[in-house]
């Protein structure tokens, strides 16, 4: 037998670094990948540090799958990995900076978001089993789960989230910097929860959002209080279940809408008694209406 100050030894020490690319695809910037690793002669049992810096989250998306998103924003990933090919536990953390639609200029102030992640990577099966993730979200705290199936080839993903307290304001500001469906100017302030299901490709959300002591304004749009709120997703579909809306000047609106992203359509409905003309013309101006 070898004795175990010969095998440690005996172990190999590799520094790597450089830059991801695609043999078919022409890439911007994927960043600079750094990895420090080692592994012994008698089982393939590896620990493996690396870090990926300045790294943008549309060429990664290329990289991986073949195909870009649309979403930009750039990418800080630490992490650690040890044990065998087929059963690799990696943790770390990543930062998520200036994230925003193709369209659309990074947003002012930033939109930085945080998270911590412990996974189980099987290298041969090309599988990963994310057990744990966190991200905060102002005082709140986006909890995950998920798997990716084929990955470096055609992944297949999954990805299960929970958030409890969230400031609407917050989430909402993500949601607009990413969705061309919600007007720059309109604003939501409250608390939100909420549970998804998040896989693809194709992509298909399922799950739900509620909130509670909504208020939501933006320009020529009078001011509205919800104590309660609720949206639903199945699919490609978005439904906001019946909500009522009371206006700043008193009166009282209920309102509900549904959006096919697939399609690009959707319905909208609204009922109340007494309403000024020109809240409802702001109102319809808010869901791209100018005109009724």
């Amino acid at each position: 037998s070898t004795p175990e100050g010969a095998n440690a030894a005996r172990r190999i020490h590799l520094r790597l670094g450089g830059s991801p690319a695609r043999t078919d695809r022409r890439l911007t910037d994927v960043g600079r990948l750094r990895a420090e690793a080692s592994f012994g002669p008698v089982a393939p049992r590896l620990r493996l540090q690396a870090e990926l810096a300045d790294a943008y989250l549309a060429d990664l998306g290329v990289l991986a799958s073949g195909a870009g998103s649309g979403i930009h924003g750039v990418l800080e990933v630490k992490t650690e990995l040890e044990g065998e090919p087929a059963a690799l536990r990696v943790s770390g953390s990543a930062r998520l900076r200036h994230l925003h639609r193709w369209d659309l200029l990074p947003p002012e102030g930033g939109s930085d978001f945080d998270a911590r992640f412990e996974a189980l990577v099987d290298a041969p099966a090309r599988r990963i089993q994310v057990q744990k993730a966190e991200a905060r979200l102002g005082p709140a705290t986006i909890e995950g789960s998920g798997s990716v199936a084929g990955f470096l080839a055609r992944p297949q993903w999954k990805l299960n989230l929970r958030f409890s307290g969230a400031r609407a304001a917050a989430l909402f500001g993500a949601v607009k910097n990413l969705s061309s469906l919600v007007p720059p100017a309109l604003r939501l302030d409250g608390t939100l929860d909420g549970e998804m299901v998040i896989q693809g490709p194709p992509t298909r959300i399922d799950g739900f959002v509620a909130g509670r002591d909504l208020e939501l304004e933006g320009v020529a749009l009078p001011a509205a209080r919800a104590r309660r709120a609720r949206l639903s997703l199945l699919g490609s579909t978005a439904s906001l279940e019946p909500v009522a809306l009371e206006l700043e000047g008193g009166q009282n609106l209920s309102v509900s809408a549904s959006w096919n992203r697939e399609t690009g359509t959707g319905e909208f409905s609204a009922d109340g008694r007494d309403l000024p003309l020109r809240a409802l013309t702001a109102v319809l101006r808010a869901i791209g209406k100018d005109s009724f």
